[in-house]
């Protein structure tokens, strides 16, 4: 009997699926892909943002070095070199403290418009310091450069009437300001000031009452005046344009009240005025003093002209014999002097070899027509000879005498 066929079982076999999935991979490896559009437009606009971003960054940097460059470029800057050793540390910090605010305020200044409320007030900020810098550097300069002067102005040795110093009769003045010049006094700087302690108190250098101007120069100029006239003026005197013209000369200087308060108070070789003048009251009403002091000087050269009026005015005539023997009787005194022969040619050489003159003798004399004036006989080597030089006061040639008989004759000019 035939065997029964059993039913079929389920199929375990590779997943077709799995099967259908690898055909369609493998079955497109040859196959063109079509391309993919992405948009980029936001890609863009992010990269043109950063790059306006960045470039705006640097034109604000670049604005603000250059701002910071030129602010620091007006900033002043002092020599410390004319500072004394003793006082530089102090000159270095205040600078010091000076450059970091203007750095600072520079910078609040970089980041302000100029409409701002504080734009203003920064910027005058900057001015304050750079003018406390000048006036630090103004102080050490004036001083290093009037030291010398203002050491010998306030030496008693070379100034005998300290008129503010005796006004003011404070104890200790003249040991307090001399320390200031000799650069040993305590000293400080506020908002670049210097200042000095005097006597317990804080003083700016030219504010130190005994510090005045000497007017040497001036002084010497009337002097000159003075001395030219009592020896030069003419036997006619001076005329009122020459009187108009001194007291102009004179009046001007005295426009300078540092100039009148020294020609008025100061002792000048003996040209003291003697006017009971101080110097409160010359700075109190300095248009009356002027006038006052331009009264006093100016009978200085009246007095001085009418000496040397009286010193060329030649004497009322005498007797000619008389002339003569005063005349002979002067020859004689300088003969004493000079020797009744001439030096040999020997005698010359040893001067010269010892580094001596010839000896010269002066004497009041009348050797030409312009009467009496002060003669100085010599014995000159001229040439290969030697010869009795005479050159007097105000000439500009000597004459010459080959021997006292030819001085005597002289006399001949005055009969």
């Amino acid at each position: 009997m035939a065997k029964k066929q059993s039913a079929s079982l389920p199929n375990y076999g590779p997943n077709t699926t799995l099967i259908q999935g690898a055909r369609l991979v493998y079955g497109t490896q040859n196959q063109p892909i079509k391309p993919i559009k992405i948009d980029m437009s936001g890609v863009d606009a992010l990269r043109q943002k950063a790059d306006a971003y960045r470039k705006e960054q640097t034109a604000k940097i670049n604005k603000e070095e250059t701002r910071m460059a030129n602010y620091l470029a007006n900033m002043n800057y002092m020599d410390t070199g004319v500072v004394p050793e003793n006082y530089l540390p102090q000159v270095q910090a205040a600078l010091k403290e000076y450059k970091d605010e203007y750095f600072q305020v520079s910078q609040q200044l970089s980041q302000l418009k100029s409409s701002d409320p504080e734009y203003q007030n920064l910027n005058i900020r900057l001015l304050e310091i750079n003018n406390g810098i000048k006036s630090i550097s103004n102080t050490f300069t004036d001083q290093k450069k009037n030291k010398k002067a203002d050491l010998l102005m306030f030496d008693p040795k070379n100034n005998k009437k300290l008129s503010i110093l005796n006004d003011a009769k404070v104890p200790g003045i003249v040991e307090g300001v001399g320390s200031i010049l000799r650069n040993e006094a305590p000293m400080k700087i506020e908002n670049g000031v210097v200042k000095y302690e005097l006597n317990g108190e804080w003083v700016k250098y030219e504010d130190i009452p005994e510090l005045q101007y000497r007017a040497d120069d001036e002084a010497t100029k009337i002097g000159t005046v003075l001395s030219k006239l009592s020896t030069s003026t003419p036997k006619e005197g001076l005329t009122s344009e020459q009187l108009a013209d001194y007291k102009n000369q004179i009046g001007n200087m005295l426009n300078n009240q540092d100039v009148m308060m020294s020609l008025a108070l100061d002792d000048f070789e003996g040209y003291d005025l003697g006017l009971n003048l101080s110097a409160y009251e010359i700075q109190q009403n300095p248009s009356a003093a002027k006038e006052q002091i331009l009264d006093k000087y100016m009978s200085m050269v009246e007095a001085a002209a009418a000496k040397g009026k009286a010193r060329n005015t030649p004497p009322p005539p005498t007797e000619t014999n008389t002339n003569i023997n005063k005349f002979l009787a002067r020859i004689a005194t300088v003969k004493g002097k000079l020797g009744e022969n001439p030096p040999t040619l020997e005698k010359f050489e040893e001067w010269a070899l010892a580094g001596k003159k010839p000896p010269f003798y002066q004497t009041s004399v009348k050797l030409d027509a312009g009467g009496a004036k002060l003669t100085t006989f010599s014995w000159e080597k001229v040439g290969s000879e030697i010869k009795i030089q005479a050159i007097s006061q105000g000439s500009s040639e000597p004459s010459y005498y080959n021997n006292w008989a030819e001085v005597e004759a002289a006399k001949e000019y005055y009969q």
